[in-house]
């Protein structure tokens, strides 16, 4: 594992924090910073039961040039634990309630994680009409091999959720951070009730229908990720070439916290050349 040259700490919150009630009365929490009048918004979504302040590092580097919402989905961040609503077609409702609410259009949609998914199911929807362009941040879009997962994953949730939890935790990174911050996502990311956690990585679709999605998209799509999906962004270049692949050896899963500068680097490229 590397080491950081210094121990990561989050930025300060910029811009304000707002409340927006989804479509079935659920309050979400909403970072938005950067000029309203800005020529494109930002909108970031966060991975599976991870805050959305995990982007602090983006919101401070864009918000002077763009506009930047942050979204902290349901049960997860500082939004309301619903009692329901862990499933595929509710978190992608409520990725579109809250662009419906801030009236947002010409959108940059940056998903990381299970936030691609969201990302490649909202892209099917009619609310695809506000996004421009799709950011696609570590996680499998259907193509090459698959990657393995952990057969008791799910059991050991259920039995030892902390300890597995914290586990998970330090996984998502190569570079050491501070031993609080780790402990501070390991509890942000169990609010929400571990059957209801487990549903989000039970969405019931089969590989190729994120293949197909993905493939379905007429507007400009980046897919940045690290070793264990490298193979896929091969593939995904062969076929659709237009696609702005940014591959990131020495990071974890967490990507744009263990090497902010790099990827933000990313980022920016991929936003210069869009129309």
């Amino acid at each position: 594992m590397a080491t950081s040259a210094s121990a990561y700490s989050p930025a300060p919150t910029v811009g304000e924090l707002r409340t927006i009630k989804t479509s079935d009365g659920v309050s979400l929490n909403v970072q938005i910073a950067g000029a309203a009048n800005a020529p494109r918004t930002l909108v970031f979504v966060p991975g599976w039961t991870m805050p959305g302040s995990i982007f602090a590092n983006q919101v401070g580097a864009f918000a002077s040039a763009s506009r930047v919402v942050v979204i902290d989905p349901r049960g997860q961040g500082s939004s309301e634990i619903a009692k329901t609503g862990y499933t595929l077609d509710r978190r992608t409702q409520d990725i579109a309630d809250v662009l419906d609410a801030l009236a947002l259009d010409n959108v940059v949609l940056v998903g990381w994680s299970l936030g691609v998914l969201e990302s490649l199911h909202l892209s099917t929807t009619l609310a695809a009409w506000r996004i421009a362009a799709y950011v696609l941040v570590d996680n499998s879009v259907g193509e090459a091999t698959p990657p393995k997962g952990d057969p008791n994953f799910f059991p050991n949730l259920r039995a030892k959720r902390t300890e597995t939890v914290e586990r998970f935790v330090k996984g998502m990174f190569k570079v050491n951070h501070d031993a609080g911050y780790i402990s501070l996502l390991s509890q942000r990311a169990q609010r929400m009730s571990v059957e209801d956690s487990i549903a989000l990585l039970s969405y019931p679709k089969p590989r190729e229908y994120w293949r197909d999605a993905l493939y379905a998209i007429p507007k400009p799509v980046a897919y940045l990720v690290t070793t264990r999906f490298f193979a896929q962004a091969d593939a995904l270049k062969v076929k659709r070439p237009s696609t702005f692949v940014s591959k990131f050896p020495n990071a974890g899963h967490a990507l744009f916290v263990d090497d902010p500068q790099a990827f933000n680097r990313a980022l920016e490229e991929f936003l210069k050349h869009l129309p």
